[in-house]
């Protein structure tokens, strides 16, 4: 079951001028242990100003997220927990807590997620892109928190297929 609730994004400039569609976004994220990551580009939906992220994460292993109060679950039927969540805030982090059942107990995992506004696309000018540069694979990769410094990095994803290894 997913959760219906979304926000619209209060405040943001750049979605006052984002038509409902679809549209890739980047998003960066600090905390936890460091061996999990994001999916980035995330898909980014905007329905009559409402704003929607599909954070899909490199394990299977989150059963809930908590965003302001209010409990996501992951999409069913999806190999990696994968969850539509709503972003009410570009540019600037925003706290999140993942519920792991990865270890002998589960815990919830702080995680703070970034959504860059000067790295939206629409998803049809990124195909139309990808198109024109199809050996240049660097649209493609994923986010991972890092323990020692809280700083996000990015690993570049040559195969979309090595996901399955980060399991």
């Amino acid at each position: 079951m997913i959760a219906a609730v979304v926000f619209s994004m209060t405040g943001c400039s750049k979605n006052n001028s984002l038509k409902d569609g679809t549209y890739q976004i980047e998003v960066t994220m600090t905390g936890g242990s460091g061996r999990a990551s994001v999916q980035s580009p995330a898909e980014m939906t905007v329905k009559n100003s409402e704003t929607v992220v599909k954070l899909v994460w490199s394990s299977s292993n989150y059963d809930y997220m908590i965003v302001d109060d209010e409990t996501y679950y992951p999409a069913e039927d999806e190999e990696y927990s994968t969850f539509s969540i709503p972003v009410t805030v570009f540019d600037e982090p925003i706290t999140m807590i993942a519920d792991t059942t990865a270890m002998s107990t589960t815990h919830e995992i702080t995680y703070e997620f970034t959504f860059h506004s000067d790295t939206i696309q629409s998803s049809d000018s990124k195909e139309d892109s990808a198109a024109e540069n199809a050996d240049d694979n660097t649209a493609n990769h994923t986010v991972n928190s890092t323990a020692n410094d809280g700083q996000a990095s990015a690993e570049k994803v040559r195969d979309r297929d090595k996901i399955s290894a980060w399991n």
